[in-house]
């Protein structure tokens, strides 16, 4: 800081001094508020378009202490922002963002500026409070400020609703007499031994031994010599706390907390356990959650309405944070004590969820969409097929054509199981769209199975004179720029494509409906920019939309991922298919996967082989496709094999796919690629290799690639010997005891758990820490119900007593979910 400077902030804090005697909070408030409109513009213009501008600000100090000269304000902030300026007018371009960004941040922090607590006594506003600045917090200084922004956490509110994912209970053990492996316990010993040991890895071994002889292993994986020879030296009595575990049939903890002396109150209790984020380890997050915890005012205002907290009797927020974060420890009746808080933050991430859902349900019935009429239609939408579909089938397309006839857009999902035939319904309905003079967009996941649904589509439409184009990343540029002008004309009716029709060069002349299939394996973004597409044609309107998933979903989780939509269920196959026959192999199983192979060859039909792997690698010992299918051409010289694998180009995958749909291969040998799309009714055998590598539902869609026709099919699961035991074990046998999709989901749920059934971020599942939309559905229903309540006098959630309940909504990132369908 130059001198000028220097001189500049001690006559600013003199003068604070002096001004702030007897000052009032709506002083400070005014003053503020000047100070922000001052610095608004120049750090506003620096900040848009991703920084662009940064460069050009120059000199912020200068700007800085020109703005807060003539004004009375607290003195730490001001010194503080000045610092700041300081810092950021001396850093480096990479630099200068971060620095710029703790002032923003500081700026942000009202309470630093203006006193929290009104003079009258009124409660803090929780939107005030979760917005101030960590830079406010006991030892947070600029660089600590830095370091937490870096990690997400940007606010309080960021730090307080970081909830831990888990409680440990530490019990206290006399002894190592009664240790178990899985228990989580603090012992006290004596050090008999400490070293460096080698042999599949450096670790460091410390040998323990209680009052009565017995020891106990601790391991170090990661250490410095020096720490563990100065904390655990042989004859020295430590206390440790961490997880037993049992190895080589001995007692022993891996990386445990440790203390000098018989201290094992500094451990006993009940902890909560953070997840690391960014770069703070999960032992800085406690620390800082515990600072902000200590900040808490005791007047701040709780989020949720007065009527909810009398409902559920729910603690007040402040209680309900302090408990969560530190709670007490009273001869285990903590435990009790803790699902009071557990079930009030259980109840508001379901609440946040259902409200932004709910929301968008709600805009959607007020947004415009172009009718769909099939009265008159030749022939009928569910007479275009060479077959006669399912009562299940004409129930569904009942259901969107229901909903297309109305004038706002649809929104409908569609679930059935692997091979129920919701392709099927989705091209009726494309049928009478484009009979009504509009177009279609039809996304999925993969380039195979867009491919599939291109064929599948141009087949169901032969007869009709609709045109059909597929998009994807591998179309060429001649082909792309002519597919696009013929959309943007009309010339196509239907186009497929993978996130291609994503392109923001892509213009429909008249969007009616967009399909996303596979839906959650897309994003909400993905899914509303997709639905924004209708927004871009000649003629705006919202299309309709069309959600499928093969992915059998309760109705509970359902609320939570697809709230916004109404759900139509297949649940009945096309007639005649048979249930393919599952079993299980285990250990080496090659000559057996011959003879069988050579079975379906006699019979003249076909089969898949899965592996886990494309090619063999050094840190995982499985089974890969490349390996597999040479070994295969030479031990079977006599049947043709096929080899399909992600890393093909798009044109070879199309190639290798026609070749064993048309007969030229019998044996298609591939990884996942073929979990959904390939369509093949004579393939009646599949092999998966590792079969314990895949997850349940997984292993379920791979399955489904035969037993479409009326053939006898068969699926082989070749599994490790190793994996008689644990979840692994426990996919594969439901996997041989039913066919049911509906069953293998639910106990997939039960297995994993939401959040890596469907995958988190590809699903938008919100992030719960304490919900499970399983679980919890008695309390998912009545946190929908509220939201119902609350929308319906105030829709647009602008009512001065919501305002803390969008603060929280935001905070807990549950605004995701209410993306509008403008994206």
């Amino acid at each position: 800081m130059t001198a000028k400077f220097k001189n500049g902030c001690g006559k600013i804090r003199q003068n604070n001094r002096t001004k702030m005697t007897g000052m009032q909070p709506g002083t400070f408030k005014k003053a503020f508020e000047q100070l922000k409109d001052a610095l608004r513009g120049p750090i506003h213009r620096a900040r848009k378009g991703n920084y662009e501008r940064l460069h050009q600000l120059k000199d912020l100090q200068q700007i800085v202490h020109q703005a807060i000269e003539p004004l009375e304000l607290p003195q730490e902030p001001v010194s503080t922002l000045l610092h700041l300026a300081d810092l950021f007018d001396r850093s480096r371009d990479e630099e200068r963002v971060a620095n710029l960004e703790l002032i923003v941040a500081l700026l942000r922090a009202k309470q630093k500026w203006v006193p929290a607590q009104a003079s009258d006594g009124q409660s803090v506003p929780w939107r005030e409070w979760v917005d101030e600045s960590l830079g406010q917090l006991k030892g947070v200084g600029p660089a600590t400020a830095q370091k937490l922004h870096q990690s997400g956490f940007h606010s309080m509110g960021d730090l307080l609703l970081c909830f831990p994912r888990t409680h440990i209970l530490w019990e206290h053990r006399e002894t190592f007499e009664t240790l178990q492996a899985g228990e989580c316990v603090v012992v006290c010993g004596e050090v008999v031994h400490a070293k460096v040991r080698f042999g599949r890895g450096r670790r460091y071994e410390v040998l323990l031994q209680d009052d009565t002889g017995r020891k106990l292993t601790l391991v170090f994986f990661q250490f410095q010599k020096k720490a563990m020879e100065s904390r655990f030296t042989p004859g020295a009595a430590v206390t440790v706390a961490g997880e037993i575990q049992s190895f080589n049939h001995r007692m022993q903890m891996a990386h445990p907390k440790s203390a000098g002396g018989h201290v094992p109150h500094r451990f006993s209790g009940l902890t909560p356990v953070y997840s690391e984020r960014g770069l703070l380890k999960k032992e800085s997050i406690s620390r800082f959650i515990g600072l902000a915890v200590a900040a808490l005012p005791e007047g701040l205002k709780d989020p949720l309405p007065p009527a909810i907290l009398r409902d559920f009797s729910f603690l007040p927020i402040t209680e309900s944070l302090r408990l969560i974060h530190q709670p007490h420890f009273e001869s285990g009746a903590s435990l009790n004590n803790l699902e009071q808080p557990r079930e009030r933050f259980m109840f508001t991430e379901l609440l946040c969820a259902q409200l932004a859902l709910c929301r968008l349900q709600e805009q959607r019935e007020h947004q415009n969409s172009p009718a769909v009429t099939t009265e008159g239609l030749k022939p009928k939408p569910q007479d275009i097929f060479p077959f006669a579909l399912t009562q299940a089938q004409h129930r569904a397309l009942n259901d969107v054509l229901g909903d297309m006839a109305r004038s706002s857009p649809m929104g409908r999902l569609l679930q059935g199981d692997v091979g129920s035939g919701k392709t099927a319904v989705a091209a009726a309905a494309c049928y009478a769209v484009v009979q009504c003079g509009m177009q279609c967009a039809v996304m999925a996941p993969t380039e195979v199975l867009a491919e599939q649904h291109r064929r599948s589509f141009e087949r169901f439409f032969q007869a009709t004179g609709i045109r059909v184009a597929l998009l994807t990343s591998s179309t060429k540029t001649a082909t792309r720029k002519k597919v696009l002008a013929e959309i943007h004309s009309g010339a196509i009716q239907v186009l497929v494509g993978t996130q291609s029709l994503l392109n923001v060069a892509l213009t429909f002349k008249k969007l009616g409906l967009t399909v996303v299939d596979e839906q959650h394996r897309f994003g909400v973004a993905q899914r509303a920019r997709l639905r924004a597409q209708g927004l871009k044609s000649e003629e705006k309107h919202y299309p309709h939309f069309l959600a499928m998933t093969a992915t059998p979903i309760p109705r509970s989780l359902a609320l939570t991922l697809y709230g916004d939509l109404e759900l139509s269920v297949i649940d009945e196959l096309p007639p005649g298919r048979k249930p393919v026959e599952t079993r299980l192999w285990e250990g080496d199983a090659e000559q057996k996967i011959a003879d069988a192979l050579q079975e379906v060859h006699q019979r003249k039909e076909k089969a898949f082989i899965i592996y886990p792997l494309i090619e063999e690698s050094e840190k995982m010992d499985l089974s890969n496709a490349v390996s597999g299918f040479e070994k295969l051409r030479e031990s079977i010289p006599q049947i043709e094999f096929g080899l399909l694998h992600g890393r093909m180009s798009a044109k070879d995958k199309e190639l290798t796919i026609n070749a064993f749909a048309e007969g030229q291969t019998q044996v298609l040998v591939s990884t996942t690629v073929v979990e959904v799309g390939v369509d093949v009714p004579e393939a009646t055998l599949m092999v998966i290799m590792n079969a314990e590598r895949f997850g349940l539902s997984q292993l379920h869609q791979l399955r489904g690639r035969v037993g479409r026709s009326p053939r006898k099919s068969h699926c082989l699961l070749v599994a490790n010997a190793k994996s008689k035991s644990g979840k692994a074990a426990r996919r594969l046998q439901v996997l041989t005891q039913t066919n049911n999709g509906f069953l293998i989901a639910a106990e997939d749920l039960n297995i994993r758990g939401p959040g890596d059934f469907l995958g988190t971020r590809q699903a938008g599942l919100p992030s719960f820490a304490f919900a499970d939309p399983i679980r919890d559905a008695e309390l998912l229903n009545a946190a929908r119900q509220w939201a119902k309540t609350i929308l319906k006098t105030d829709p647009e959630l602008r009512k001065p007593e919501h305002q803390d309940l969008v603060s929280l909504m935001k905070n807990l990132q549950m605004e995701q979910l209410a993306l509008s369908d403008a994206g």
